[in-house]
């Protein structure tokens, strides 16, 4: 699945916005940086699609391909899961849209809550494969819808007034639900075929600690540029963003 913006212009566009940002910026001293903000960053996210929930998708495929009874076609259920599986762990991209607000208890230590919309990531699977008896013939699409609430604590270096660095660290509450075909036939032997198709949804949901590291120019004393990746283990993607933070 390929997306824009990729990570290569978002690289790109960073430091430009960045030299922008100091030619922008008044020369006269910043005010104390603490207080309420809220702020939105666009980006890319990167699925890895190695977790639980491809092998949960991975299930559902297999029950399609292998027939309602288990043995309607054949191939057995466990056979159809691993050809699927080994195409589920493609990497793919998506457009990713986070929106937040915090509370900076002083330039070092601030408490975010963030709202994050991971985009969508799927695999289309077409094979045939010689079983005894004849060819399977199996055909599966799948997309999953991946969003999600973070709280996590930001943790800053100071560079000079108006820069930093900063790492995070969180927990993120997270939502998947995906839909799918899948269908499979063989030969029926009487010179024809002999299949089965199944539409299906699926979610799922967990918590689980997340990571990452950014930086941040402060413009004025209320606007500021920051650019992030972060790491979710549980659902096993990165995202890379650049956005805007209005401060009160």
């Amino acid at each position: 699945m390929s997306v824009t913006p990729t990570r290569t212009t978002l690289a790109r566009i960073f430091p430009v916005c960045l030299v922008a940002a100091f030619a922008a910026a008044p020369a006269n001293a910043l005010d104390e940086d603490r207080g309420f903000y809220i702020g939105l960053s666009h980006g890319e996210t990167e699925f890895f699609n190695d977790t639980p929930l491809c092998d949960e998708f991975s299930d559902e495929v297999a029950d399609a391909l292998a027939g309602e009874a288990g043995s309607s076609f054949l191939v057995t259920e466990s056979f159809a899961e691993l050809v699927f599986s080994t195409d589920c762990r493609q990497r793919s991209t998506d457009n990713a849209n986070k929106y937040f607000v915090g509370y900076r208890f002083s330039r070092v230590v601030a408490v975010e809550l963030t709202s994050i919309e991971f985009g969508t990531t799927g695999v289309d699977l077409s094979t045939d494969v010689t079983a005894p008896g004849g060819t399977f013939r199996g055909e599966a699409e799948v997309k999953v819808d991946v969003d999600g609430v973070s709280l996590a604590g930001l943790f800053s270096l100071p560079i000079g007034e108006r820069v930093g660095l900063y790492a995070r660290l969180g927990v993120l509450s997270w939502d998947a639900k995906g839909t799918g075909t899948a269908s499979g036939s063989v030969p029926d032997g009487a010179g024809g075929r002999t299949g089965a198709s199944e539409r299906f949804v699926e979610s799922d949901s967990g918590t689980d600690v997340h990571y990452g590291v950014g930086g941040r120019v402060r413009l004025t004393d209320h606007v500021a540029l920051r650019a992030e990746w972060e790491r979710y283990e549980v659902a096993d993607l990165n995202v890379l963003s650049a956005g805007v933070e209005l401060s009160f």
